[in-house]
């Protein structure tokens, strides 16, 4: 599906009609991934600003593709618009995972960024704690800070770790099924709340449960890391690519 941007509207390419005209009532027959554009009443066209990427005045028409119009609040980068160093990062991921989740091409818009985030994934994903356990925290991390994005992705990436539905129910709500890793759930859930400002006991019941100070420095590190994403995901508002799940948890 393509659009036509034009100085008066913006037309579907695949319908004759026009879909977004530039003063009155803007229809709502979009994508419902198009969460960022304000529909309702639109100001004249010197005015308008909000939606400045959908209108305005042009010399030609330019076409957009529908992901140009799903972008998130940071630009997006692909295979369109990647400089070479940008490219070799998404290929990279792309065979890794058979797919580049948009989270990346919004981390790609830095390849430092980029680079720096992939390098603490691969070593953290060395340690000690196993996969159930590194995405039960960071389900417990991106609930605690309401990120839909992690929240979805997590709960895909988890159940290919092996959590069944219950159990990333109860991750999500700071605990588990499983009696020590209910106890690292905990533990990440305060560290998130409070910043890392856990208390002597908390820390004491980690070591009781039969973390090492190895462990708890990596959940300490999956906490940090999940933050980070976290914080790129609801500041740019990208679009979510898994399957959508919703932060109100099951009563």
């Amino acid at each position: 599906m393509f659009f036509l941007k034009s100085a008066s509207f913006v037309t579907e390419i695949t319908h004759s009609r026009p879909i977004i005209p530039l003063s009155g009532i803007i229809y709502c027959n979009l994508h419902p991934f198009f969460s960022h554009v304000k529909f309702g009443k639109v100001a004249p066209l010197a005015q308008q600003s909000e939606n400045k990427h959908l209108v305005g005045h042009i010399a030609k028409p330019t076409i957009y593709s529908f992901e140009d119009l799903i972008m998130s609040r940071i630009q997006v980068i692909d295979q369109h618009n990647a400089n070479t160093e940008q490219q070799e990062l998404l290929n990279a991921i792309q065979g890794q995972l058979g797919m580049v989740p948009n989270f990346f091409k919004v981390f790609a818009n830095s390849p430092a960024a980029l680079r720096a985030f992939l390098g603490l994934h691969g070593i953290a994903g060395e340690g000690s704690l196993d996969a159930p356990t590194r995405e039960r925290i960071a389900l417990v991390v991106a609930q605690q800070n309401e990120c839909q994005y992690c929240v979805s992705a997590h709960t895909a990436i988890g159940k290919k770790a092996g959590l069944n539905g219950a159990e990333i129910d109860a991750n999500r709500a700071g605990t588990s099924q499983d009696a020590k890793a209910a106890v690292a759930v905990k533990f990440a859930q305060a560290l998130t709340e409070h910043n890392g400002d856990v208390t002597s006991e908390e820390l004491a019941e980690v070591r009781a449960a039969g973390y090492s100070e190895s462990d708890i420095v990596e959940i300490i590190t999956h906490v940090g890391m999940n933050v980070l994403t976290n914080i790129l995901g609801k500041a740019s508002q990208i679009d979510i690519d898994f399957p959508e799940v919703d932060l109100a948890l099951a009563s």
